[in-house]
């Protein structure tokens, strides 16, 4: 009976742990996802700035607006600066921890960023 309990028990602990280790490489993947998908969304922000930008410049009447939409696009810069800034202070914590709980994951190359 008792080693009926001490089997169910590692096999409880077993299945506990291949859940946690799941969620991990799940949350790494989701970092990775964050980072493109910001990146691209911030790329697009940028092209509709250049595009107002330049489309404002050609005109001589349109000159205030396109220093204020010149402004705009410089803070949207910025922001992306600091948003990237961020995610590089954070994404080292959670891939760290995944490279070393999960090192098979991380030789094969699937799904990480940076190496």
């Amino acid at each position: 009976m008792r080693d009926d309990s001490d089997a169910d028990a590692r096999a409880q602990a077993l299945t506990q742990r291949l859940a946690e280790d799941g969620r991990l490489w799940q949350h790494t993947l989701h970092e990775n996802t964050m980072l493109f998908s910001r990146g691209n969304l911030f790329l697009v922000g940028q092209s509709l700035f250049a595009v107002a930008y330049t489309t404002l410049l050609t005109s001589e009447q349109h000159l205030v607006a396109a220093r204020v939409l010149a402004a705009f696009g410089l803070v949207l810069a910025l922001t992306w600066l600091y948003v990237g800034h961020r995610h590089r202070l954070y994404y080292p914590l959670p891939n760290t921890a995944s490279r070393r709980v999960l090192p098979l994951r991380h030789a094969s190359g699937c799904g990480t960023v940076g190496g």
